[in-house]
């Protein structure tokens, strides 16, 4: 098994684990409380950290200061690329084929041989694939796509 096979069955894994299953995890070693107000406690600690954070930043003085979720969220112009939607991205690749072939119809030339692609070929650029997607954001139902193609 190499990094790529344990990290997909990593993420697969966690895919397929819910909430009650972790909730049921750390019930049963008894570290944490077992009655509801637990929850609510996270949620004051929640609170209890942003407040934290906000008086840290108002601490240092700061020209033009922003605010604590600004400074916890990534602007959209940190995003290295959005993977488009599974029907946008299957007809933007129907429109490019489409384009192909009508600038290839002008110019019927027989002497150039198609290249034959083999299977070996094929399955390193769905590799190809499958590592730029595991570097992307939000990528899993992607992912899943291109396992199945294996």
């Amino acid at each position: 098994m190499n990094m790529l096979q344990a990290t997909e069955y990593i993420i697969q894994a966690w895919e397929e684990t819910t909430p009650a299953t972790i909730r049921n995890c750390w019930h049963h070693t008894k570290i944490l409380s077992t009655n509801a107000d637990f929850f609510d406690d996270a949620q004051e600690t929640d609170n209890s950290m942003f407040e934290e954070l906000a008086e840290t930043l108002n601490a240092l003085h700061l020209p033009n200061q922003m605010g604590v979720n600004e400074f916890l969220t990534v602007p959209d112009e940190n995003v290295v690329y959005e993977v488009p939607e599974e029907d946008r991205l299957i007809a933007e690749l129907a429109d490019a084929f489409r384009e192909e072939e009508t600038n290839n119809s002008d110019e019927d030339d027989d002497a150039i041989e198609p290249i034959i692609i083999s299977a070996s070929m094929a399955l390193r650029s769905l590799e190809n694939v499958k590592l730029f997607l595991f570097q992307q954001v939000n990528t899993a139902k992607h992912i899943k796509s291109v396992c199945i193609l294996e």
